[in-house]
């Protein structure tokens, strides 16, 4: 179920991640535009924001909405082989930090600018093989994950090239195709 007041949203994530400044909120409300050319993805990372607790992969009664997409311990290993993947392609440690795999925020301060679009595709991507397999009672796959983030490298590839800024930004997407992954 989707919150429809986007001040108990943020009140939701406030509660849960114990801090969010109102320019980390409005940050997470513009990473819609930077996870995905394509409309549908950015509404997904909206509906990412103002999302309604639940989590069948644990089982949990009353789950709070950092636990349905981040504590449980079903999905502590699949974040922590994303974070492992991301950290090796770019050259720098990704912490594990649930406001930068959920909300998008605070990316710059982890890695390189010309790294920026790639994490925050990728981990949106991760967020949402979570959203795909909201009712299932076993965590996402990595290797669908992995499958994803290389079909939107390929997208890109595609974009970069009609908008002629393939030489700018398509170091990092290569840097991705050319690092091997053991995914589960």
């Amino acid at each position: 179920m989707v919150k429809s007041n986007p001040v108990r949203a943020r009140e939701a994530w406030y509660r849960d991640l114990h801090y969010l400044t109102d320019s980390q909120w409005v940050e997470a409300l513009r990473a819609s535009k930077q996870v995905s050319y394509n409309y549908n993805d950015r509404l997904l990372q909206l509906y990412i924001c103002y999302i309604e607790p639940t989590t069948p992969e644990c089982a949990s009664q009353q789950a709070t909405l950092l636990h349905s997409v981040w504590q449980c311990s079903q999905l502590r290993t699949y974040w922590e082989e994303i974070l492992a993947h991301l950290s090796n392609i770019v050259g720098s440690k990704l912490p594990l930090d649930p406001g930068l795999c959920l909300l998008g925020i605070d990316i710059g301060e982890y890695t390189p600018s010309e790294h920026k679009q790639l994490i925050s595709r990728a981990l949106f991507q991760a967020r949402r093989q979570i959203t795909l397999n909201w009712k299932s009672s076993s965590p996402p796959s990595v290797k669908l994950w992995h499958q994803a983030v290389t079909s939107v490298a390929n997208k890109e590839k595609i974009i970069l090239t009609r908008s002629g800024l393939l030489p700018r930004w398509w170091g990092s997407w290569q840097l991705w195709l050319d690092t091997d992954v053991t995914c589960s």
